[in-house]
């Protein structure tokens, strides 16, 4: 997959889009949610989602997506 580099982007890119872009259906929870909205002293670096499919795992430059299995 190829990206653009950031002075031909129009838009940055945001990372809780692209991991909806990555797996269907998710949603964003367990660490992710709670750090984003400073409800726990953490810094969460991880995209971590629900979903009912298989667990994935993506890394790559906008960031580290995991996908685990309800």
């Amino acid at each position: 997959m190829y990206t653009l580099s950031d002075m031909y982007r129009r838009c940055s890119i945001d990372p809780a889009a692209l991991a909806n872009q990555l797996c269907h259906p998710f949603y964003l929870s367990l660490h992710w949610t709670p750090g984003f909205y400073g409800l726990i002293p953490e810094k969460v670096v991880k995209f971590t989602s629900v979903t009912t499919r298989i667990p994935r795992h993506f890394n790559n430059a906008i960031g580290n997506f995991k996908y685990v299995n309800i």
